[in-house]
């Protein structure tokens, strides 16, 4: 575990995140997939962990800078990758940059995952925008996830957000793309 104010080129964290992608997807290439050399960690001073996603050629820079003695301030501010999720007080939660980012190579068909991906119709899309359950009959599971963690989509590809499916077998939002503009984004 990192400590506060931390920053890090992989931690125990950045691999149980990518484990939880393999598990969703069913895909043993996630890493690949997004683009990804390197997992940067960054802890903040409450002791939140994000884990971003580095393509090779930043990988290599953000080396650079955590061997040198550079001053804090030159150290990695979270601009580097793909903001992967974050992980506060041991809890993951996805990003919605990673969503983005999967449905990006989903719509590209660079990424057909097995499983882990629920589509929504227009009420659904509705629902889970504003953070509210979704009826079993307002969405699609395209493969039961095994975590139990779902990457939502628009009937058009569109990522809504991140999502579980409770006992009642309701989509229920994790983090949704109302979230930004409700959070004052």
């Amino acid at each position: 575990m990192l400590g506060k104010k931390e920053v890090k080129l992989e931690c125990e964290e950045s691999k149980r995140l990518i484990e939880l992608l393999k598990a969703t997807f069913n895909e043993p290439r996630i890493s690949e997939v997004l683009g990804c050399n390197r997992l940067l960690c960054i802890a903040d001073s409450t002791g939140t962990i994000s884990v971003y996603c580095l393509k090779h050629s930043m990988s290599n820079l953000i080396k650079l800078v955590l061997e040198s003695n550079l001053p804090a301030i030159l150290k990695p501010q979270g601009h580097a990758g793909i903001l992967l999720g974050t992980f506060t007080k041991g809890k993951v939660q996805l990003s919605l940059h990673l969503a983005y980012t999967l449905a990006t190579r989903v719509s590209e068909k660079s990424f057909m995952p097995k499983r882990g991906v629920i589509v929504v119709n227009w009420r659904g899309e509705k629902a889970f925008t504003f953070s509210k359950p979704v009826s079993s009959q307002d969405y699609r599971v395209l493969g039961a996830s095994k975590t139990n963690i779902y990457l939502v989509l628009s009937a058009q590809g569109d990522p809504l957000g991140w999502g579980t499916i409770n006992s009642h077998r309701k989509l229920v939002p994790l983090i949704d793309s109302g979230w930004f503009l409700r959070a004052g984004g």
